[in-house]
């Protein structure tokens, strides 16, 4: 029972780290983002689109 409650106890901790990572990442994608936005009327439509594309790896 003990080493059942260990696994649990284990993969709760693994799901924890995995939620601050993907915050974190989220947090710095938002930043990016918002950088982006606030120079939208400084550079060019292409020049946007191009930063926009590889923000989000398509």
């Amino acid at each position: 029972m003990e080493k059942y409650s260990n696994l649990i106890t284990a993969e709760q901790l693994q799901a924890g780290r995995e939620k601050v990572r993907k915050r974190v990442k989220y947090e710095h994608l938002d930043e990016q983002l918002q950088q982006l936005a606030s120079t939208f009327h400084l550079i060019t439509r292409d020049l946007y689109f191009k930063r926009a594309r590889a923000l989000f790896n398509f």
